[in-house]
């Protein structure tokens, strides 16, 4: 997955990995798991260098979240690795996202980056 991806395809990349997600809950044998190749997909996209598409699904991921929970778990998953990655390309993205969304702020201070995420949590904190 070098190549840029499109709306529909980063949609439903998010698609699967959130449903997979939600097959995990209920079942603890990866075979019988909705989609399982789908972590692997996004592991893959998050550590590689499309960043554009990267972040692409990494925000499709999150708007089709249904809870808290499943937003916690992009954060502490797909996003973090993103950030440890590619952090520095991405900081305008995540800092006009953190302001925008007090949600996306809240979860961001919950995982470990490095900088300059990291110091972007912690200009969020002082405010």
């Amino acid at each position: 997955m070098t190549d840029e991806l499109d709306e529909a395809a980063a949609s439903d990349l998010a698609r699967r990995w959130l449903a997979n997600l939600r097959s995990t809950r209920e079942e603890a044998d990866s075979s019988k798991w909705s989609d399982p190749e789908a972590f692997d997909d996004v592991l893959d996209l998050m550590m590689g260098d499309d960043v554009v598409s990267a972040w692409q699904v990494a925000m499709a991921m999150w708007q089709q979240a249904n809870s808290d929970g499943e937003q916690r778990a992009i954060a502490v998953g797909p996003l973090e690795t993103l950030l440890r990655h590619h952090g520095s390309e991405l900081l305008p993205r995540v800092e006009a996202l953190a302001i925008a969304d007090p949600t996306f702020s809240r979860v961001l201070r919950g995982i470990y980056t490095h900088s300059p995420i990291a110091e972007l949590v912690a200009r969020l904190d002082g405010n």
